[in-house]
This record gives C-alpha cells, sequence and structure tokens, in this order.
C-alpha cells in the first residue's frame, strides 16, 4: 500500500551542505534548484467528475545519464492522463537511492499545472554538489492524486538511472 507522503516535506540529505555562501575553497558552489513545471504539449478528453486515469508517465536522465561532481543531471518527463473535472490534489514524490540506500526526497505539488487532461512534459536539472559520493544512482518518481479530502491514490510510477563520477 503506498505511502501519501506530506506535501512540501522534503529530506534532501543528498544535497545537505550544498549551497554555502562563500563556498569553502575547493568546494563548488550548486545551486538547489528542483522546481517541476510541467507544460502542457496537447489537451485530451475529459472523463467525468472525480476520475482519473494515467496513460504513460515516464521518467528519464540524460542525455547524458553521467554526471560530474558539482556539475548537474537533466530528469526528463513526461505524462498524458485523463481526468475529471474538481479539486484534484497531484503530488510527485521523487526518491533517489545510490545502491539501497534511500539519500534523498522531494515532493513536489504539481495540481495546479495539470488544470485539464493532456499530454504534459517537464524537465528539471538537479545539482549534484562537490560532496556526493560516486556512483550509480537511481530515480524513482512516483504520482499520487487525491480528490478534495479523499484519500490518496497511488497513479503510476518511473524510475531512471544516472551515475556520478569525477
Amino acid at each position: 500500500m503506498p505511502r501519501w507522503r506530506m506535501l512540501g516535506a522534503a529530506s534532501l540529505g543528498l544535497l545537505t551542505g550544498c549551497v554555502r555562501l562563500p563556498p569553502p575553497a575547493g568546494q563548488c558552489h550548486v545551486a538547489t534548484a528542483w522546481a517541476t513545471a510541467y507544460a502542457r504539449a496537447r489537451v485530451l478528453a475529459v472523463l467525468p467528475p472525480g476520475q482519473i486515469r494515467v496513460i504513460r508517465y515516464a521518467v528519464t536522465a540524460g542525455p547524458p545519464v553521467r554526471g560530474h561532481l558539482c556539475g548537474t543531471i537533466t530528469l526528463h518527463k513526461g505524462l498524458t492522463f485523463l481526468r475529471g473535472q474538481g479539486d484534484l490534489h497531484v503530488a510527485e514524490v521523487r526518491d533517489f537511492y545510490r545502491g539501497a540506500r534511500l539519500v534523498a526526497v522531494h515532493t513536489a505539488r504539481i495540481g495546479a499545472q495539470l488544470p485539464i487532461s493532456g499530454r504534459y512534459t517537464s524537465t528539471v536539472t538537479l545539482p549534484i554538489p562537490g560532496n556526493a559520493p560516486l556512483g550509480r544512482y537511481t530515480v524513482t518518481s512516483a504520482l499520487y492524486a487525491r480528490w478534495g479530502h479523499g484519500a490518496p491514490l497511488l497513479l503510476a510510477q518511473s524510475k531512471t538511472h544516472f551515475v556520478v563520477i569525477r
């Protein structure tokens, strides 16, 4: 059973100490821009009130899928869904893993960006801090939705990988 994560709560363990003004000697200065901005590419049919159906949800890294310390990794996201009219709350939760260890969680409220049924795209540039451990990372993205004050529902999940190198 999926867990609903509180909107706006973010544990940014991967980015701890990421922004420092001024940065210590020998370390990079990386901004922590995690914003998700979906843009509608195409309008689709409308479902009856209170209904939602995800047709496609994909999150991919890159190119490139390798990022350097103090650099960035780009996530490309695509969402195609049908929805009914009403007060729909949508949260996108991204879990970042290095091996089996959860190193960061980010939750974004995106319902206002998805006002009608359609095909939406988004690109997010993620900073790689200078102290990030080298190796392979997995990003698991999940979409949760709820109508009004109803119970949240896991709509879709997607997974992608990237590698941090020197």
